[in-house]
C-alpha cells in the first residue's frame, strides 16, 4: 500500500486529521504541566543524630560507626557518607542508581537504624531519618515587618517571633489550599518557651532538685482521662481539670511546704519567670534589599503537587498574596519572592516559543531565496507540524514541558526540516522533468520512503539507549530520547503524508519560469561577469561541482588522506577545548555562602552575613548605558543551615552554626556574571571568614568543582596530608578559597571529675552530666500547650550567667546526699578537639575542595594536580588512597554511562545500515560522514570558546544525525543512477548536484534556526548550538566531496555492486 498515493487520494480525510491534531497539540502545550527540571527520584537522604555536649571522636565511635556498620548490611546502598562533629552524627545513605521503588529502601533503613538504638550511649537522641530531604520548593516568600515606605524594618521591630509565626500560619492554611501547592514548610521559625532563669548559686542553696521540681510541676500540669462510666444506658466519659492555660498559673504551682505547713509556690521562689524564644538561636533567615539593611523573618517554601503546572502555581499564588495583604495581613507586614521559580520556567517557555518562531521564520526566509515563496511555505509547515504533533505524544509517555524537554524540542528543529526539503525537492524536480502533478507528488515521496525512513530510524537510534541509563542522570535526561525520537516520528508522517498535499496544491506547473530570488541574483551577476565575452556552447560548460568532485575521484587517496588528516586533528582540538559538564547558568540570581572556623556561634555567623548584606547593598549599582542601575532586586540569607532545596540539583547543607547560605536576586541576568566577579574580589579576603561567592551551575549538584579524597585509617595522617593537599590547591591557578571539610579544631571544657571525692560525696558522673546539661541548656520541666502550640517550660541558668565559663564553677551537683559543689568534685580545662571527622564508607576520608575562577574548567584544573598527587599518595604507608570527585568525577561517572549507551546506538545503527543496503561496505560510507562533523563541532567549540560539556555532546549527536540522513539519500541517487544505466563518475556527479540544492538549503536553515541560540541562548544552548553551526557547515562541504569520492573507491577500486 502506498501511503503517499493513498493521502494524495483522500486530502481531506488526511487535511482533517491535521487539523485534529493541530488542535489537540495546541491545547496539550497550553494545559501540560511545567517545571523547570525533570522529575527524579533523589536517592540520599540523611540520618542525623544529635548527642549534645559529646565529642566529635565519641560521636564517630559510638554512634556513626554502629549506625554506618547497620547501614552498610543493606542492599541497595550505594554510598555511605558521614560527618561526625561535635554533639552531632550526620550520615548521607545513597542508593544504588537502579533502585527505583525507594521509598521501601527508605522504610527498610528506618527498620535497620531502629535495630541500633538500643545501643546507643545514654544521653543521645534517637536517629531521624529524613526522608522528605530531595524535597523541590518552587517559591519561597519572606515575611517582615516594614516601614510606612515600605523599608524593611531593621532589628527589634514590633513583632515577636510567635506574633510572625501566627501570620505565617494564616498565610500557610490559604496557600496549602491551593489545588497546586503540595506542602508549604516555615524556615526561620523560633522555639518559644518558658524559662524559669535561676541563678547557679542560689539554686545550689534550695533543697528542690531538677528532678523535683519538673516532677510537681508536670503533676500539676496534666492531661489525662479520668475513665469512663457506663450507667448502663449512657456512656460518660470523666475528664479532671488541672492542664495549665495562662502563664500566671504557672506561678501558683506548690513546691514545697514550711515547717508551719505554708505552702511555697513557684512563684514565690527567687526565679525570673519570662516567656520567650529559646537561645542561642539555632538557625535564623534574614530578608534585604537595597533600600535597607537585613532585617529577621520567617519563610515561607512552597512545594508543587506532581503533575501541576508551575506557571499556574505562581499565579495563584500571587492572587492569594494579594487578597491576605489586603485582608489579612496588618499594614505593616509585608510578604516578599525571594525565589520565584514559576517566574523562570514561563520565561524558559516564552524563549523556547520564541525560538521556535525564529527558526520557522528563518527556514521561510532560506527556502525563499534558494528555491522561492511556494516551495518555502511547503518547508515551513514542516516545522510547527512536527512539533505540534510531538505534543499529543509526549503525556502519554509522562514527559513534561522542561528545560530538557525543551531542549529536545530545539534539537529536533535541525532534524525534522530534512525531511520537508529533500521530499518538497524531488516533487518539484519530477514536476519539472514533465510528470503529471499529482504522480510528481507521489513519486516524489515515494522513491524516498525508504530512504528517509531509514535515516529517520538511525537518528532515534542514536537517541533511544539513552533511556537505558540508570539513576538520576538517566531520569534527568529521560525526556531527552522521547522527544527527539516522537518527534522524528511525526516528522516522517508528515514528509510522507502531508508535504505531498502541499506540494500538490502550491508547487508551480511544469515549464512555469517561476525562479527563486537567489537564481535570479545568480543569473544577473553571470549575466555581468560574461558580458563582452565569447559565451561557450552549452555542451562545453561543465557545472562547478562536476569539476570539483572529478577531480577528488582522480585524486581519492589525497582527499582521503585530507578527510583522515581533519579527523585525526579534532584529537587536538579535544584537548584544546578542555571539558565541563554544565556551564554556570545564566540566571537572574548569584549565591553567597560563608563559613566561619569550626567552634563559631550561630550570632557570630549572623554577624559575619550582616556584613557580607552590606557589601551587597554598597555595590549592587552599576552603569547601563551610560546611567546608573540597580543590580539588588531583594535576598535571603539563612544563618545556620542551606535553608530549603529550591532548586532541584541543589544540595543544601543541614544546621550548621558557623555556615550561612545567601541568595541574591539580581534586576537582569545579562548583569549577573560581571557582578559576580567584581564580588569574588571583593569579598575574597573577607577577615574572619570563607566568602565564596558563586553563579549557579546547571546540571547535578556539585558542592565544589575541584575535589580531592583522600582515605585512610589514621585521623593525624590525614590532617597533616590534608593540609598539604589544600597548599597544593591553593597554589593552582584558577583556584578559588580552598578548604578541607576537617575544618581545623575546637576549643571544649573538659570537666575533670575526681572519682574519689565524688565517691564519697554519692555523686556519679552521670549526676554531673546531667546537672551540667540541665541548667546550662535547659531542663524540661512541662509543656504548655495553646491549641495546637506547644510551648516547653525549661529550668535553666539565668541569660547573664549562661554566657561565662565562670558560671560552671557555681553550679551545685545532685547526689545521694543532697547538692555539692562542682568546684568540690572536678577541675575544669580548656582544650583543643578535633571539630569533624569525615568518613566514606566506613572510612575515614579528608576532602579538599575549591571553586573555579570565571572561564577556568574544574577539569583542567584536577589534571594538572594529579601528577602532585600521585606523588604524594606514593610516599604515604599502604591503606591510603585519593580520588578526584567534584565535577571531574560527575563527568567521569556520567560518561561513562552516555558512552554505553551510544555502544548500542552504534550497533543500532550498523544494523539498520545494513538492513537498508544489504551490505557491509556501504553502511562504512555513510558512517564516515560522522567523524567528520565531530571534527567540525569541535572546530566550532575551540572558535566559539565553549568546552566540550553534556549540551554540546548532545548537539554533536543531532548533528550527526542530520549528516547521516544526507550521506544515506545522496547514496540512494548515486545508486539510482548507476542502475539505470549512468557510468559510475557521471551518476556520483548527477547525484551530488541533485542533492546539493537541498543538502545546502538543510544546512542553511538548521544553522539558521541555531543561530538565535548561539547568539542569545546562553549558556545551556550557545556551545551547543556553536558545535552544530560550525560542524555542519564543514561537514556538509567534506559530505558531498568525501562520501562520493569512499564510495567511488568502494565501487571502482573493491568492486562492491552499487
Amino acid at each position: 500500500m502506498n501511503l503517499t498515493r493513498t493521502a494524495l487520494t483522500r486530502r481531506t480525510t488526511i487535511l482533517m486529521g491535521v487539523l485534529l491534531i493541530v488542535g489537540v497539540g495546541a491545547q496539550t502545550f497550553l494545559t501540560m504541566s511545567r517545571r523547570e527540571d525533570p522529575e527524579i527520584q533523589i536517592r540520599q537522604t540523611p540520618v542525623i543524630t544529635r548527642w549534645p555536649g559529646a565529642t566529635a571522636t565519641k560521636v564517630e565511635e559510638l554512634v556513626t560507626s554502629p549506625l554506618e556498620e547497620a547501614i552498610a548490611q543493606l542492599d541497595g546502598v550505594k554510598n555511605i557518607t558521614s560527618v561526625s562533629r561535635v554533639g552531632l552524627s550526620d550520615i548521607t545513605v545513597e542508593l544504588d542508581d537502579e533502585i527505583v521503588d525507594v521509598d521501601q529502601h527508605w522504610d527498610e533503613l528506618r527498620a535497620k537504624v531502629d535495630e541500633v538504638v538500643g545501643r546507643l550511649p545514654a544521653g543521645c537522641q534517637r536517629p531521624n531519618v529524613y526522608t522528605s530531604f530531595g524535597d523541590v520548593f518552587s517559591m519561597c516568600l519572606a515575611l517582615f515587618q516594614r516601614t510606612p515606605d515600605g523599608k524593611p524594618v531593621p532589628e527589634g521591630s514590633a513583632y515577636t517571633w510567635r506574633e510572625l509565626e501566627q501570620y505565617a500560619e494564616q498565610i500557610q492554611d490559604v496557600l496549602k489550599a491551593l489545588p497546586e501547592v503540595a506542602k508549604v514548610d516555615l524556615v526561620g521559625t523560633q522555639r518559644e518557651v518558658i524559662e524559669l532563669g535561676v541563678q547557679s548559686a542560689d539554686w545550689g542553696r534550695m533543697e528542690l532538685t531538677e528532678g523535683e521540681l519538673a516532677h510537681l510541676v508536670d503533676a500539676r500540669n496534666i492531661v489525662a482521662s479520668g475513665g469512663i462510666i457506663d450507667t448502663g444506658t449512657t456512656r460518660f466519659p470523666v475528664r479532671p481539670t488541672g492542664e495549665l492555660d495562662a502563664l500566671a498559673q504557672l506561678g501558683s504551682v506548690v513546691v514545697a511546704r514550711r515547717d508551719d505547713a505554708v505552702p511555697v509556690t513557684l512563684g514565690q521562689l527567687d526565679l525570673d519567670i519570662r516567656r520567650t524564644h529559646a537561645t542561642p538561636i539555632v538557625k535564623k533567615a534574614r530578608y534585604f534589599d537595597r533600600e535597607a539593611a537585613g532585617t529577621s523573618t520567617l519563610v515561607l517554601a512552597l512545594s508543587m503537587k506532581d503533575g501541576q503546572n508551575v506557571v499556574d502555581m505562581g499565579h495563584a499564588v500571587r492572587t492569594a498574596l494579594a487578597k491576605l495583604q489586603s485582608e489579612v495581613l496588618p499594614p505593616d507586614l509585608a510578604v516578599e519572592v525571594v525565589n520565584d521559580l514559576p517566574r523562570q520556567v514561563d520565561g524558559l517557555v516564552q524563549s523556547f516559543i520564541a525560538n521556535l518562531w525564529q527558526a520557522i521564520a528563518i527556514v521561510l526566509l532560506v527556502a525563499w531565496l534558494m528555491m522561492g515563496l511556494r516551495p518555502a511555505l511547503i518547508m515551513a509547515t514542516a516545522v510547527p507540524l512536527s512539533m505540534i504533533g510531538s505534543f499529543v505524544l509526549m503525556p502519554l509517555f509522562g514527559v513534561e514541558l522542561e528545560q530538557f524537554s525543551i531542549a529536545s524540542l530545539i534539537i529536533a528543529l535541525g532534524l525534522i526540516v530534512d525531511n520537508a526539503i529533500v521530499v518538497s525537492d524531488n516533487c518539484a524536480r519530477l514536476l519539472g522533468e514533465g510528470l503529471d502533478r499529482k504522480e510528481a507528488c507521489i513519486r516524489g515521496a515515494s522513491q524516498l520512503g525508504v530512504p528517509i525512513l531509514t535515516s529517520t530510524l538511525t537518528t532515534i537510534a542514536a537517541f533511544l539507549p539513552l533511556l537505558g541509563m540508570s539513576g538520576s542522570s538517566g531520569e534527568y535526561i529521560r525526556s531527552l530520547p522521547i522527544v527527539v525520537s516522537t518527534t522524528l516520528l511525526m516528522s516522517y508522517a508528515v514528509a510522507m503524508l502531508v508535504t505531498p498535499i502541499f506540494c500538490y496544491w502550491l508547487l508551480p506547473a511544469a515549464g512555469a519560469t517561476a525562479r527563486s530570488p537567489l537564481s535570479r541574483i545568480a543569473s544577473a551577476v553571470g549575466r555581468a561577469v560574461r558580458r563582452g565575452r565569447t559565451p561557450a556552447a552549452p555542451s562545453q560548460r561543465t557545472p562547478f561541482y562536476d569539476r570539483i568532485i572529478g577531480w577528488c575521484l582522480a585524486h581519492k587517496g589525497l582527499v582521503l588522506l585530507a578527510a583522515l588528516g581533519a579527523v585525526g586533528s579534532s584529537v587536538f582540538l579535544a584537548r584544546a577545548i578542555g571539558s565541563q559538564f554544565f556551564p554556570a547558568g545564566d540566571r537572574d540570581q548569584l549565591f553567597v555562602t560563608i563559613w566561619l572556623p569550626e567552634g563559631s556561634s550561630t550570632a557570630a555567623t549572623e554577624r559575619v552575613v550582616a556584613q557580607v548584606e552590606d557589601v551587597l547593598r554598597t555595590t549592587q549599582q552599576t552603569t547601563v548605558d551610560g546611567e546608573p542601575f540597580d543590580r539588588l532586586a531583594n535576598g535571603i540569607s539563612f544563618v545556620g543551615t542551606g535553608g530549603p532545596r529550591f532548586f532541584l540539583t541543589s544540595a543544601p547543607e543541614k544546621d550548621i552554626p558557623n555556615y550561612a547560605f545567601v541568595i541574591v536576586n539580581t534586576t537582569r541576568a545579562d548583569l549577573t556574571a560581571a557582578w559576580v566577579e567584581e564580588l569574588q574580589h571583593t569579598m575574597g579576603p573577607f577577615v574572619g571568614a570563607e566568602v565564596t561567592v558563586e553563579r549557579f551551575t546547571l546540571g547535578p549538584a556539585i558542592r565544589y568543582p575541584v575535589e580531592v579524597r583522600l582515605a585512610g585509617p589514621d585521623a593525624v595522617v590525614l590532617r597533616r596530608e590534608a593540609e598539604e593537599i589544600l597548599g597544593l590547591v591553593r597554589g593552582t591557578a584558577g583556584t578559588l578559597n580552598p578548604r578541607s571539610d576537617w575544618r581545623g579544631s575546637s576549643y571544649e571544657v573538659e570537666v575533670d571529675v575526681d572519682e574519689a571525692a565524688a565517691s564519697l560525696a554519692g555523686v556519679t558522673n552521670a549526676d554531673v552530666a546531667t546537672t551540667l546539661s540541665g541548667l546550662v541548656d535547659g531542663k524540661r520541666l512541662t509543656t504548655f500547650r495553646e491549641g495546637d502550640h506547644t510551648v516547653d517550660v525549661l529550668l535553666r541558668v539565668g541569660e547573664a550567667e549562661r554566657g561565662r565559663l565562670e558560671t560552671l564553677d557555681g553550679i551545685w551537683v545532685n547526689g545521694q546526699a543532697g547538692k555539692v559543689p562542682l568546684a568540690s568534685l572536678a577541675s575544669l580545662r580548656a582544650s583543643w578537639q578535633p571539630s569533624i571527622i569525615a568518613r566514606r564508607n566506613q572510612v575515614r576520608t579528608v576532602t579538599v575542595g575549591a571553586k573555579v575562577a570565571p572561564g577556568v574548567l574544574a577539569n583542567d584544573i584536577a589534571r594538572r594536580l594529579r601528577g602532585d598527587l600521585d606523588a604524594l599518595v606514593d610516599r604515604l604507608p599502604a591503606g591510603y588512597h585519593y580520588e578526584f570527585a567534584g565535577e571531574l568525577g560527575e563527568t567521569q561517572e556520567s560518561q561513562a554511562k552516555i558512552l554505553a549507551a551510544f555502544q548500542i546506538s552504534f550497533l543500532l545503527i550498523i544494523l539498520i545500515l545494513i538492513a537498508q543496503y544489504d551490505s557491509l561496505s556501504k553502511p562504512l560510507v555513510v558512517l564516515a560522514a560522522v567523524p567528520l562533523s565531530f571534527a567540525g563541532a569541535l572546530l566550532g567549540l575551540y572558535l566559539s570558546g565553549w568546552a566540550l560539556g553534556f549540551m554540546p555532546m548532545l548537539g554533536i549527536v543531532s548533528l550527526a544525525g542530520v549528516v547521516i540522513n544526507n550521506a544515506i539519500i545522496l547514496i540512494d541517487f548515486i545508486q539510482s543512477g548507476i542502475r539505470s544505466g549512468t557510468p559510475v563518475r557521471a551518476a556520483i556527479a548527477e547525484a551530488g548536484r541533485l542533492r546539493m540544492a537541498p543538502i545546502l538549503l538543510t544546512t542553511l536553515t538548521t544553522i539558521g534556526g541555531m543561530l538565535p541560540l548561539a547568539l542569545f541562548g546562553g549558556p545551556m544552548w550557545a556551545g551547543m548550538a556553536w558545535a552544530v553551526i560550525v560542524g555542519l557547515a564543514v561537514s556538509t562541504a567534506l559530505t558531498l566531496f568525501v562520501v562520493p569520492t569512499l564510495f567511488g573507491l568502494l565501487v571502482e577500486r573493491f568492486g562492491v555492486k552499487a
